[in-house]
């Protein structure tokens, strides 16, 4: 047994939650909750913390043991449900996962943790129209626009098929008015033109990139590429000669660097006459 003001302070240690245990070494946040459960076995916060830590350490048997008893304890708390199941979900037991999450979010619709964990679940099942969705009730019920939820609900619509690439770019655009033109926002759109076809539209979009930006180098690849698909091949070599110059003016170290020799090699091969129309979508990754 704890003396009282013992216990107190350790209550208080425990009482900062999650956040405050996820940081110092697992094994002493462990042994604190042990020593608090062996006062207390039933003590439902302190269960569910130290089932948080077992999660977050891949301890995934021991926190649902925890879990399973909260539940059992207190059949009306939802959180159980939730931490039940994003446990589930990274142990990989997709199907359990989403029972238990589908069970939080009957009681909790409105609760965006629970649609993002299970647009998770949905994502490992490769039901990609259901993750879509799911982020969409995610986007719908936070205070604050999150850019990352954007972006996986546009990648979920293009993974469940050329038919939904349209809503993907409309998420996209809701996303620039609600939070500006950011550019992971604005490289998505533009390959999702380029999938659709769109070749005219993806210039107008990264010609409004390139009025912005000071490093434009791959950008102008960038534009070059989708030129060439056009057939606009004399435009292109434009294009790759500015891309050229552009590179060539860098500081020696950012010149010299893996990413901008990828670069060089992609703007030489298409000079030399290897342009494809492929090479609009496959090009070595470089800063904007």
């Amino acid at each position: 047994m704890f003396p009282p003001v013992a216990k107190l302070l350790l209550l208080c240690w425990i009482s900062l939650g999650s956040a405050a245990l996820g940081h110092g070494d697992p094994h002493d946040q462990i042994e604190a909750l042990d020593a608090l459960l062996k006062e207390n076995p039933d003590h439902v916060d302190s269960l569910l913390e130290r089932a948080d830590i077992y999660r977050r350490h891949r301890h995934f048997q021991e926190a649902l043991q925890d879990l399973n008893h909260v539940r059992l304890l207190t059949p009306t708390n939802n959180t159980v449900y939730y931490l039940i199941g994003l446990t589930l979900l990274e142990q990989g037991e997709f199907d359990e996962a989403e029972n238990a999450l589908q069970l939080f979010i009957s009681r909790s619709p409105s609760s965006p943790r629970g649609h993002l964990a299970l647009a998770r679940v949905f994502t490992q099942q490769e039901r990609h129209l259901n993750a879509a969705q799911a982020y969409e009730l995610a986007i719908e019920n936070q205070l604050t626009p999150i850019p990352d939820h954007y972006l996986a609900r546009a990648h979920a619509y293009m993974d469940a098929g050329r038919k939904y690439l349209s809503q993907a770019l409309v998420g996209l655009e809701e996303g620039m008015e609600l939070m500006g033109p950011l550019i992971t926002f604005r490289r998505l759109a533009i390959e999702i033109e380029i999938d659709q076809g769109n070749f005219q539209n993806a210039i107008e979009r990264i010609n409004m990139i390139l009025e912005g930006v000071h490093r434009q180098e791959s950008w102008l690849v960038k534009k070059a590429k989708v030129l060439s698909a056009m057939g606009r091949n004399e435009e292109a070599k434009q294009q790759f000669l500015l891309a050229e110059r552009a590179i060539e003016l860098l500081p020696e170290r950012t010149r010299t660097s893996p990413a901008m020799r990828a670069l060089s090699t992609t703007i030489d091969l298409n000079l030399d006459g290897e342009t494809h129309e492929k090479d609009v979508i496959n090009e070595p990754a470089t800063p904007p």
